[in-house]
């Protein structure tokens, strides 16, 4: 009996083991099943926060994070590049001591004071001076409590100035046409009001108003010429072929010969025969038209004007040198400005309409190229052209 009952005890106790045994197993496995889905959990976590981190760093608009204090909790590369400030050493520190611009500072202070939402242009004082466009949002903590501040960064710089460069130009065209038009009215009227008693007179009122008209078509050609190669991939549009340069120039100077009789001007072609560029035709000769007309209404009797070219390194180069009077140094960096000129009476009485070197700069560019001028006082003045000879390489970039 006693042997019968210690031998059910051992046997309760080696099941109660087993089943211990198994329980434990079994915790063991829920404990690791458990670790595993929070360390995948954790992962995932991890993989989100770096997407979101290279979103981040990513865009091109500036974000900063800021707790109550102003304490920056986050800021991308972008903002960091905005404010001037060097990589990665803005975490947890206050924006003032960070950003030292008053002008974010008062937005920032206002934005706080009207509730965290805001919006305004501002213009950087710093050495990364620029146009920003600020917006502030809150940042709110998981349960949807105030915890700071939210501050994105655009740079509007170039779209600023883009749009003063077309208010200047729509004031300028403006200005441009209002000339023309006020003489041919004028003239027109005076005409109506003495009539036709005196033939001569009234031949040299339709003569100015022949030259005002025709002024005001050049004027009209030159906005749209210019208008035409500004727009985008206007490379796209043109058909491109090779293009002889002595054979070009040729019928250039052919073309302006009478123009430089008249004021005893000499025109030499000095391009070498067999050089070409790959170009449009039609737009590369506009160039080289306005460069020798520029050079032969500005330079003195007597003089020559040259037309020159040559090819090192994949570029082609083409200059006209003229004997003129010469530019002074101040001028030469807005030459190829819209309307720029040197001398305004002078060019109007030229019949220039002050976009001739604009459009050969646009030109230039069409084709991937630049141009440039020397000039000294009393010396002459050298335009050039530099392009590409290969087109293939600025159609892929186009």
């Amino acid at each position: 009996m006693v042997a019968t009952l210690l031998g059910a005890a051992a046997i309760g106790a080696t099941v109660g083991a087993m089943l211990m045994v198994r329980s434990h197993r079994r915790a063991t496995a829920d404990l690791q099943a458990r670790a595993a889905a929070v360390e995948s959990r954790a992962r995932l976590l991890e993989a989100q926060l770096a997407s979101h981190q290279l979103v981040l760093q990513s865009m091109t608009t500036g974000i900063v994070a800021l707790d109550e204090q102003q304490r920056i909790v986050s800021m991308n590369a972008a903002a960091e590049r905005l404010f001037g400030i060097p990589g990665g050493s803005a975490r947890g520190r206050l924006l003032p001591e960070v950003v030292r611009a008053p002008e974010v500072h008062r937005f920032v202070n206002d934005a706080i004071a009207a509730g965290g939402s805001a919006r305004r242009e501002i213009t950087l004082d710093s050495a990364s001076a620029g146009i920003l466009q600020l917006a502030a949002e809150p940042m709110l903590d998981p349960r949807g409590t105030p915890a700071g501040l939210l501050i994105a960064a655009d740079d509007v710089t170039a779209e600023r100035r883009l749009e003063a460069m077309r208010s200047d130009f729509a004031a300028n065209v403006s200005h441009e046409l209002r000339t023309p038009i006020t003489n041919i009215k004028g003239y027109v009227e005076t005409l109506l009001d003495i009539g036709w008693e005196d033939p001569g007179r009234a031949q040299q009122f339709l003569g100015v108003i022949r030259d005002n008209a025709r002024r005001l078509a050049q004027l009209v050609e030159d906005i749209l010429s210019l208008s035409s190669l500004e727009q985008r991939q206007v490379h796209r549009r043109l058909q491109f072929e090779p293009v002889e340069l002595r054979e070009l120039v040729t019928g250039v100077l052919d073309e302006m010969q009478g123009t430089a009789e008249a004021r005893e001007i000499q025109l030499m072609n000095e391009v070498p025969e067999g050089l070409t560029v790959t170009g449009s035709k039609s737009l590369l000769g506009q160039a080289v038209v306005n460069l020798v007309q520029n050079a032969v209404q500005y330079s003195a009797p007597r003089t020559t004007v040259r037309v020159r070219a040559e090819a090192s390194g994949g570029q082609c180069t083409m200059s006209v040198h003229d004997q003129g009077p010469g530019i002074a140094a101040k001028h030469l960096p807005r030459l190829f400005e819209r309307f720029y000129r040197v001398d305004h009476g002078r060019s109007r009485e030229a019949g220039g309409t002050g976009l001739g070197l604009a459009i050969v700069k646009h030109i230039a560019m069409v084709h991937g190229g630049k141009v440039s001028v020397e000039s000294e006082l009393g010396r002459g003045s050298t335009f050039t052209i530099q392009l590409p000879k290969d087109q293939r390489q600025v159609e892929l970039a186009a």
